[in-house]
């Protein structure tokens, strides 16, 4: 059912370099673009190149394709969005 675990290569890349150059990163306002930010295609291309240069170093074969859609999903299952105010419990 899913696909294969990330290398520490791939995880390290994506937190350091792909997070801060997305419109997932702290302070984005995606109002005034400010900070301006690459698309989800840019920061796959990047990768690829990246990990195909990271990988042929360590004489492997990169382990998945790199797409936009790739690195959105995950994001999304990296970095879950907040429950609603409505579903988190009271502390009081």
């Amino acid at each position: 059912m899913g696909g294969a675990l990330w290398t520490q290569a791939e995880d390290d890349f994506f937190w350091t370099y792909v997070i801060p150059n997305s419109d997932k990163k702290i302070g984005y306002d995606r109002r005034t673009n400010a900070g301006g930010v690459k698309s989800w295609d840019e920061l796959a291309r990047e990768m690829r190149d990246a990990m195909a240069t990271k990988f042929a170093e360590l004489g492997q074969d990169v382990p998945r394709k790199y797409t936009a859609l790739t690195l959105s999903k995950y994001t999304i299952h990296r970095c879950p969005p907040s429950p609603p105010q409505s579903f988190r419990l009271c502390t009081c």
